[in-house]
């Protein structure tokens, strides 16, 4: 089980994770696990100008900003310390500072000693994908992306994006703990060819049932579709209340940065996603 599961907040404007604490805290719940609540403070570099008035003016500006950022994650924290009460889990909480280049990196090890971080996500927030790649390719372990618009999931019709790569099978690997108590499963399969039947289908069918989890193995053609469009759609059609699937990336200067079907998916996640790497 995930019994220890850190849930990151941040006071960046566009970061709202308000009104997916609920979803958050209940999640947990049914993972059975405690939250730790991490409440990240971005520090912006302060410009400085060459006019007195103009420094005196920024600076208060400033501080009114990192003043109504602190006001906000502290509440955020508060609100997430009550629905895990109401949730009838552990929690607690600590707010750190790090600048904003830095976020990603301090995330990434923070995630190294839990067992799944749980990402609240808003609308297409930039920032806050950069932060998620940070902990998906930094800190060896689970990532799952609670979107903003996605309902309540009860993590009972799970749907795993499967290609046969190193990826897939780590991520799941990684949430088996939830394929075990999940009512259904579904793992997918998007071929460009949907009539070829993979030559490692059979193999994995026959891993499947040793598993004794109940999950079936579907392929299909990919068609028109985006592999992203394919797969969400198929999650719907299914009544899915989680996708897992392998976490996509390349090296850039050394760093991960996500590939296509990752980025596509994070983008505007239709529902819950568990991503590993």
């Amino acid at each position: 089980m995930f019994r220890d599961i850190l849930v990151p907040l941040m006071n960046v404007p566009d970061s709202d994770a308000a009104a997916t604490l609920e979803k958050v805290a209940a999640t947990a719940a049914t993972l059975g696990g405690a939250v730790s609540g991490l409440g990240i403070e971005v520090d912006y570099a302060q410009p400085i100008y060459m006019y007195a008035d103009a420094v005196v003016f920024m600076s208060q500006a400033f501080r009114d900003a990192e003043e109504a950022g602190h006001a906000r994650v502290e509440e955020q924290l508060r609100q997430l310390s009550q629905h895990c009460a109401m949730a009838g889990i552990g929690s607690d909480s600590e707010v750190i500072r790090a600048a904003a280049g830095e976020v990603a990196g301090v995330l990434a090890r923070r995630a190294r000693s839990h067992d799944l971080t749980i990402f609240p996500l808003g609308d297409d927030d930039p920032y806050a994908r950069v932060c998620v790649e940070g902990i998906i390719f930094g800190s060896g372990r689970p990532v799952m992306v609670v979107p903003r618009a996605a309902p309540a999931s009860a993590l009972s019709n799970v749907v795993v994006a499967w290609d046969f790569s190193r990826e897939a099978a780590r991520a799941f690997a990684d949430a088996m703990p939830i394929l075990r108590q999940a009512k259904t499963v579904t793992v997918l399969h998007v071929a460009d060819d949907g009539a070829s039947w993979h030559p490692s289908a059979a193999a994995l069918e026959r891993h499947l049932e040793r598993l004794d989890i109940g999950a079936s193995y579907h392929q299909q053609a990919r068609g028109t579709l985006t592999a992203r469009e394919s797969i969400e759609a198929f999650a719907v059609r299914k009544g899915a209340d989680l996708i897992v699937m392998g976490a996509y990336g390349h090296s850039r200067l050394q760093e991960f940065v996500l590939g296509g079907v990752t980025r596509e998916i994070l983008k505007a996640p239709s529902l819950p996603v568990l991503l590993s790497h």
